[in-house]
């Protein structure tokens, strides 16, 4: 990562399995952004933090549990590479589903209207 970044927390998520899940954007100095999603445990202390996306904008605007113990988060794309291998527009719908430490288990790019 790049020393210059800002970030925005857009949602927070209470998980069965104890803590928290925020998720939102993770801006670098080049103004792209990533999706972006922290565990933090119950005091507060970040257990993780895992980036999604791309070399382009990428943002998370959606964020669920799953039965697994995982989540599923769901926000927009610009571009192919990276986490995606597909993209079908100038801004495509993007949906990653991971497991309980927030690796990745499969994604979706879906063609936006």
């Amino acid at each position: 990562m790049v020393a210059y970044a800002k970030t925005l927390p857009i949602l927070l998520l209470q998980v069965l399995t104890g803590g928290f899940l925020v998720a939102g954007k993770y801006t670098q100095s080049d103004g792209t952004t990533d999706m972006w999603v922290i565990k933090i445990n119950s005091d507060g202390t970040m257990l993780w933090q895992k980036f999604y996306g791309n070399i382009f904008s990428d943002e998370a605007y959606s964020i669920a549990p799953t039965t697994d113990g995982g989540f599923i988060t769901a926000g927009t794309t610009m571009g192919i590479d990276g986490d995606l291998n597909e993209y079908n527009g100038l801004k495509d719908y993007m949906v990653v589903k991971a497991d309980v430490n927030g690796n990745v288990q499969w994604q979706k790019a879906i063609m936006s209207l």
